[in-house]
């Protein structure tokens, strides 16, 4: 990645940081910012093993199953979750 696309993502990640913090600022509006910017990370192959729309798989990863792999999910399929099933190798 060379410097002005990195400068670029940098700036982005802040502008979202500073959403986080605005109160007035809707869940919603939250949500959509933090999806363009999850897109553009997927541009740019930061998020290889992750299909969801805006991180969700990855939270889920990271800050429930802790990285846990060869475990098993029940089926409560959200849309585009498939890298529980290939990235981690979990059947369903």
């Amino acid at each position: 990645m060379d410097g002005d696309v990195r400068s670029a993502l940098e700036e982005a990640r802040a502008v979202y940081q500073l959403c986080l913090r605005q109160k007035d600022l809707s869940l919603r509006t939250r949500g959509y910012v933090r999806m363009h910017l999850w897109r553009v990370e997927k541009q740019l192959g930061l998020h290889g093993m992750y299909f969801s729309q805006a991180g969700q798989d990855r939270f889920l990863n990271e800050q429930i199953f802790k990285n846990k792999s060869n475990g098993v999910f029940v089926g409560l399929r959200l849309r585009g979750d498939s890298s529980i099933e290939t990235g981690m190798e979990w059947p369903g």
